[in-house]
């Protein structure tokens, strides 16, 4: 009788591993794709949360939060309130403790921004995951640590922040230094103007990043965006404290701050509107039209987008 060994030759076993491989090689991008449109979908969740609270501010304040509370962007000045939109709204999305604890210390004339306890605490609703650096609270210093930074930002206009001075409170946007915007005012309409977008946070390498950052946001603006140039563009950022990374260039200046929307989803940035409505901009849009969606009051149409 003959005798039959059962199993696999070499050259099957090969076989296997290689359709395995390409099978799990044709696999992984679709996942990746699911888990960014996931992350994207949660992006723009968070987005109109804050939306809805720039909202609910407007309902109890009869205007929009201001960028930033000081009027000093360039200068320093002994304790200055270095507030933001971001902490205007903090009692409209469950912030309300760390709202009280800063309230205390502004009257107590002690800078908040000091506060290990409060700028340590990550509020994971200002963090987009589909930013690999999202959420960043370790500086280059780690005695004066900055505190996390936010993915998250408001539409100063279609100007640089500080136009012909240091003191940028006279932007086309709806969010700048000392801003008071009511809805009335933003005549060309609520849905033709950009309020929110998102930005790319920048770890700090040889220096410190502003960028995003709640906490001691240097009074330069590091919360705001602009129109000037379309999403994601491959024009650095301007700003005094920046380090430079592939996705979110910047150059270090003090001149013609700038800003542009970026964001980790491919193709372009979520986006709210006046209205509180949250979309998605491409990059390919036209500038012109992403140049009128910054503006509130200059009478131009943005058209599509």
């Amino acid at each position: 009788m003959q005798r039959h060994r059962h199993g696999f030759t070499l050259i099957e076993l090969l076989v296997v591993i290689a359709i395995i491989a390409i099978l799990v090689g044709l696999l992984l991008p679709a996942v990746q794709k699911v888990r960014e449109a996931s992350s994207r979908t949660k992006c723009q969740s968070q987005m109109r949360q804050l939306a809805l609270a720039c909202h609910a501010y407007h309902d109890a304040n009869n205007v929009l939060p201001p960028g930033c509370v000081t009027d000093q962007i360039g200068s320093d000045v002994h304790f200055p309130d270095r507030r933001t939109w971001l902490h205007m709204t903090m009692p409209f999305y469950d912030q309300q403790a760390i709202y009280n604890n800063m309230a205390w210390q502004l009257q107590a004339n002690v800078p908040f921004w000091s506060s290990e306890s409060d700028r340590a605490i990550p509020i994971k609703m200002l963090v987009c995951p589909s930013d690999p650096n999202g959420g960043k609270n370790v500086t280059i210093n780690s005695e004066a640590n900055q505190g996390f930074h936010s993915n998250y930002a408001c539409n100063s206009g279609n100007s640089s922040f500080n136009p012909g001075s240091s003191i940028g409170d006279d932007l086309k946007g709806v969010m700048f230094a000392r801003s008071k915007i009511p809805f009335t005012t933003i005549s060309d309409g609520t849905s033709n103007t950009l309020m929110l977008s998102e930005l790319l946070v920048s770890p700090d390498v040889n220096g410190h990043d502003v960028r995003g950052r709640v906490w001691n946001n240097a009074r330069q603006g590091g919360s705001w965006i602009t129109t000037v140039v379309v999403p994601n563009t491959t024009i650095a950022d301007r700003l005094n404290y920046c380090q430079p990374i592939p996705k979110a260039p910047c150059t270090s200046t003090t001149t013609d701050i700038t800003l542009a929307a970026r964001s980790g989803h491919g193709g372009g940035v979520n986006a709210s509107l006046a209205d509180g409505s949250v979309r998605f901009v491409r990059d390919s849009v036209n500038g012109t039209v992403y140049f009128n969606l910054g503006g509130r009051a200059d009478g131009q149409s943005p058209g599509d987008y």
